[in-house]
């Protein structure tokens, strides 16, 4: 009987599928966050750093799902990895290693938005990432 629980747990198949979106692959310059509650929409339009509208969170997508980001000012080097583990759902994780303060509130919209991603969607060269917490909100990007 032993024997028999042992192979069950033991052989158990990880049910996990992960599917590779090819759209996704290719690097992306974040341009807009919008968050939703039920009384507000906060929307930040361009987003960049000082009066440099060259100054934006590029995010690269590799073909293994894992993506980086880093501000092309290189105040900011990110990495991090999603799995897409449903058809357009996905599980990240994002993480700033180096970024000084005055650039933390973009950097944490990013990072919130990555880490909390559920689904997305792909309309030309634009990018729309979706995400439930703390707020219903929508990460926008383009194609590079």
């Amino acid at each position: 009987m032993l024997f028999v629980l042992v192979c069950t747990q033991g052989c158990k198949k990880d049910d996990t599928i992960t599917f590779k979106d090819a759209e996704l692959v290719g690097n992306w310059r974040l341009d807009s966050m919008m968050y939703l509650t039920a009384s507000t929409a906060y929307f930040v339009d361009t987003i960049y750093f000082g009066d440099a509208p060259n100054k934006r969170f590029l995010m690269t997508i590799k073909e293994d799902n894992t993506f980086t980001f880093e501000h092309i000012s290189k105040e900011v080097v990110g990495k991090g990895s999603f799995i897409i583990t449903e058809f357009k759902g996905i599980k990240s994780t994002a993480y700033a290693t180096v970024y000084p303060l005055k650039i933390y509130l973009v950097a944490y919209y990013y990072l919130e938005a990555m880490n909390n991603a559920k689904s997305y969607s792909i309309k030309g060269n634009q990018l729309s990432i979706f995400y439930a917490e703390p707020s219903s909100s929508i990460a926008r990007f383009t194609r590079e």
